[in-house]
């Protein structure tokens, strides 16, 4: 399929793997099926770890790419990142206010 796609596509199809990859709720899953009620989340990471969480989805697009913008605007509505609102959104307007995303 890679072959098929030009750079900027093959590009977008990693960026959309990748969040599905590392925002896909697996453990939630394992824990329904196995009856268990516990859910996963974001909630015990400490900011630094959820920083680097939000860095690792960004370097897959360029600053001023209009999906980088989407993201660090929604970033508080989406999964992991949902589960400390708060600390989303704070990170998402501080990427914003920076000129590299301006």
């Amino acid at each position: 399929m890679r072959a098929h796609l030009e750079s900027t596509e093959e590009r977008l199809l990693d960026n959309l793997l990748r969040i599905l990859e590392s925002s896909f709720p697996v453990q939630v899953l394992y824990s329904r099926l196995a009856g268990d009620s516990r859910h996963h989340d974001a909630t015990h990471l400490g900011e630094a770890a959820f920083r680097e969480m939000v860095e690792t989805v960004l370097d897959g697009w360029a600053p001023g790419d209009p999906a980088r913008l989407a993201f660090l605007t929604n970033l508080h509505l989406i999964e992991p990142f949902s589960s400390r609102p708060d600390l989303a959104k704070r990170i998402g307007l501080e990427k914003l206010e920076k000129s590299e995303d301006a």
